[in-house]
């Protein structure tokens, strides 16, 4: 939870009324030339005197559908950090050149070493083991969000009726 989310809540939980406000729709503070916190906040409550909406104020999630959201952006990364290593041994072996074929990221593991000597496997057998360990836990992740889709969020059945769009699509 960030420090926006954690103290909006404790304030709301206090009885009071919150209203948080998107930084890159509010161009006059972050745009100003003379800047000071004293001056930001006079221009806020200026704007929310005179209409909230000017602020484009940000209504937050329950924390349990943020958390419930975190393992999505979890999964996001392991997908980028698998991607970025599996380009750096193409780059790798094309620098030796070997060209790669086409493989998918789920079989890319399992694949490149038929494709190259023993010579070479040695060269990127670290990697290739990093890339295996990312697509088992980036499944697992998978498995999981599915799961929690059909559990917790069943409306999304109907959006998965779409053609591809799956559990992470339709949360």
């Amino acid at each position: 939870m960030t420090f926006c989310n954690r103290y909006s809540r404790f304030l709301d939980s206090l009885g009071m009324e919150v209203v948080v406000a998107t930084p890159r729709k509010t161009r006059t503070i972050s745009q100003s030339e003379r800047k000071s916190d004293e001056r930001d906040a006079l221009v806020l409550a200026r704007l929310g005197r005179v209409d909230r909406n000017l602020l484009s104020p940000i209504v937050h999630g329950s924390e349990e559908t943020q958390h419930d959201l975190l393992q999505i952006k979890l999964r996001d990364n392991l997908v980028r950090a698998r991607v970025a290593l599996i380009n750096s041994v193409r780059f790798s072996l094309k620098s030796l050149g070997y060209r790669v074929s086409n493989i998918s990221s789920e079989r890319f593991h399992k694949l490149v070493v038929e494709e190259l000597p023993e010579s070479v496997r040695a060269l990127i057998a670290h990697s290739v083991a990093s890339i295996a360990e990312l697509t088992a836990r980036i499944r697992a992740l998978e498995i999981s969000i599915a799961r929690l889709a059909s559990e917790k969020y069943p409306q999304t059945i109907y959006l998965q009726q779409i053609s591809g769009v799956g559990p992470i699509t339709s949360l």
